[in-house]
């Protein structure tokens, strides 16, 4: 059965917003780019700010997202970006059935309003392990 599936961008997708290192993003953009060929619709939900505030002091933060969106073969359609609001309302919307983060608040955001999607917390050393595709 084909899933919606999204993903969080910094510290997950890539390094993390200040320059963190994520040591697990080629492996996370792997399962990314997996889940595109096996035929999930596959997401990007970012608190970063979008192209809308590019003339507002807010820089080019959608430029890089954009970049590796295609990169891995996600549509810009099914890029978002909350503009650094809670992205539990926006997985409800898009009705999401799993999603890759790393902030442990935003996890917890999710799990507590919005019951039935599976949370893959990936700075849980089981996360690989986890079943989240059941």
């Amino acid at each position: 059965m084909k899933k919606k599936i999204s993903f969080d961008f910094d510290g997950t997708l890539v390094d993390d917003f200040y320059g963190e290192h994520n040591e697990q993003k080629e492996e996370i953009q792997k399962i990314c780019k997996d889940l595109i060929s096996d035929g999930h619709e596959v997401y990007i939900v970012t608190k970063r700010f979008g192209e809308e505030y590019k003339n507002m002091g807010k820089g080019d933060e959608h430029v890089e997202v954009y970049e590796l969106a295609e990169k891995l073969g996600i549509v810009k359609e099914r890029v978002f970006f909350t503009n650094r609001h809670w992205k539990y309302e926006k997985l409800g919307k898009l009705g999401i059935d799993i999603h890759f983060e790393n902030s442990e608040p935003e996890v917890e955001a999710i799990k507590t309003r919005i019951p039935n999607i599976t949370v893959v917390y990936i700075e849980n050393p089981y996360w690989r392990t986890s079943r989240w595709m059941d």
